[in-house]
């Protein structure tokens, strides 16, 4: 998932403190998992971050919920709808939620 997700253009030019893959990856995966809103994306990203962190940096920590919001109004929902994206999901989306339910 995560080589897929790295195809994203970053569109901050200043202040990164988060890798864009965290804060991406943190928001799908709470999505899938039922959370909903960028405080319950931050908190289950939280109760999760050991598990996190076998596959994500998270170098500054867990991204705050404003940091979440912030950065993942700004992508370009069209860089979602590339056919690499609906290609991994429609192969992978068992296996997806099978490994994030951990």
């Amino acid at each position: 998932m995560i080589q897929y997700f790295h195809l994203c253009d970053d569109p901050r030019n200043y202040r990164i403190q988060h890798q864009l893959i965290d804060i991406i990856v943190i928001s799908v995966l709470a999505t899938v998992c039922g959370e909903e809103g960028w405080e319950g994306f931050y908190e289950w990203a939280c109760d999760k971050e050991k598990y996190l962190r076998t596959f994500l940096s998270l170098g500054n920590g867990i991204p705050s919920p404003d940091t979440l919001r912030r950065v993942i109004e700004r992508i370009d929902p069209q860089q979602f709808l590339k056919p690499e994206f609906r290609v991994f999901l429609g192969r992978n989306h068992r296996e997806i939620i099978l490994a994030i339910k951990i």
